[in-house]
């Protein structure tokens, strides 16, 4: 009795096997490359963190003492003289208007024109003290004045300079109201009313 045995197929089983035997080296191989790479992705993204982290830290540093610096520095402002002073000029100017105004309408009732009550008031300007309306009416028999000044004695020392007016001659003046423009604010606003006899004849007449 006789027994075949397959060398063909034993052959390339083992041959099989041979082939594939490198296989779980190579895995492991890359499994170790992949995992230098991870570590040395994951020490690099740490050092990146911390550089982020410092440099925010940085920023936010500068950003608070830039702030520091900025509220140390003092605030640009105006200056009250040159302020008060721009202040001055416009309110003389205005005051100007309102006299050029006055002169230049053609009024009726006072036959020497008002001309000669403008003047006056022209004349006998106080500085610190500016006239923001004038009134006259009734062909000048009654003059109202109303204006800003930064010290309360203008008034009476305006009322003495236009007594000293022949065109004023007679007239009877009173300080209707002067009060403060606001707490925050030195300058005062006033009202000066007249009647003038001197006008009221010269009318009758």
């Amino acid at each position: 009795m006789s027994q075949q045995i397959n060398l063909y197929e034993a052959r390339i089983e083992t041959s099989f096997w041979q082939c594939y035997a490198p296989f779980p080296q190579i895995a492991l191989g890359l499994a170790m490359i992949l995992m230098l790479v991870y570590l040395f992705a994951f020490w690099e993204y740490r050092d990146l963190r911390t550089e982020l982290e410092r440099v925010t830290a940085q920023q936010i540093s500068e950003a608070q003492r830039l702030e520091e610096l900025r509220q140390s520095m003092p605030q640009p402002g105006i200056d009250p003289k040159l302020e008060a002073e721009v202040n001055r000029l416009a309110a003389r100017r205005q005051e100007k208007v309102l006299l050029l105004k006055a002169l230049t309408q053609d009024r009726v009732g006072n036959d020497g024109g008002f001309s000669s009550y403008l003047e006056g008031l022209a004349r006998r300007h106080v500085d610190g003290l500016w006239l923001t309306k004038i009134e006259l009416t009734d062909g000048g028999i009654h003059l109202g004045l109303d204006g800003l000044t930064g010290r309360p004695e203008y008034v009476p020392q305006l009322i003495q300079n236009l007594a000293q007016e022949p065109v004023f001659e007679g007239a009877q003046f009173d300080i209707f109201s002067l009060a403060k423009t606001s707490e925050a604010q030195a300058s005062m606003v006033f009202s000066v009313r007249a009647k003038s006899d001197k006008a009221q004849k010269q009318g009758e007449n």
